[in-house]
């Protein structure tokens, strides 16, 4: 529905959460009781927090991404900032199909069992996750990543997007930096790659 959309970026709203931690007590229910839902085609997909469920909202709901990957049917794909791991899921149901091949990147270790949930429950042999941050060529091997109480605003530089006040403390942490070229080599060797998402906030400021 559009409107959790308009009132997650509502700043009256967000600061009403924010005074109420209500957003701490759907994230424990939901870590203890995670909601299982099946799209048309009979894939699944698990929410566990309160912002898997905005997450959740606009990748099955509004179909964010539906209209790109209709025209490309993607049969390989990079996914950076796979955060719970819903877009491979978004990339079979119109597809019909779990025969493509693809790499989900994301730095927050937390997200980890999320992903492999979502590649593993819908038989989505061929889509590999690598937890860690990408970066330049010759980039060292480790870096810093800041997690946002809310994982979809997670970030490498530690400033996050100002429409989405930030609820609690971040947690600096450190990742292992992952050569994209490479990795997609030694998985799929001269495999072209036919779709590339990204969603991140990245070094530079907020995408």
């Amino acid at each position: 529905m559009k409107i959790l959309e308009i009132l997650r970026r509502n700043r009256a709203v967000n600061a009403l959460v924010k005074w109420s931690r209500i957003d701490r007590l759907i994230d424990l229910c939901l870590s203890r009781f995670p909601l299982v839902r099946t799209t048309p085609n009979g894939l699944q997909y698990q929410i566990s927090s309160a912002s898997s469920l905005i997450v959740a909202n606009e990748i099955f709901g509004m179909d964010c991404y539906g209209k790109a990957i209709r025209a490309v049917a993607p049969k390989t794909f990079i996914d950076l900032g796979t955060n719970v791991g819903y877009f491979p899921v978004a990339v079979a149901e119109p597809l019909r199909s779990q025969g493509f091949k693809g790499l989900c990147v994301e730095p927050n270790p937390s997200l980890s069992d999320s992903v492999r949930f979502h590649i593993t429950t819908n038989r989505l042999e061929n889509v590999h996750f690598r937890q860690g941050a990408v970066g330049l060529r010759g980039a060292s091997r480790e870096t810093d990543f800041y997690i946002n109480p809310s994982h979809i605003a997670s970030s490498l530089s530690n400033r996050f997007n100002p429409l989405l006040p930030v609820v609690g403390k971040t947690k600096r942490i450190t990742v292992p930096m992952i050569d994209l070229p490479k990795e997609w080599d030694s998985l799929f060797p001269s495999e072209r790659i036919n779709l590339l998402k990204i969603d991140i906030e990245e070094k530079v400021g907020y995408v």
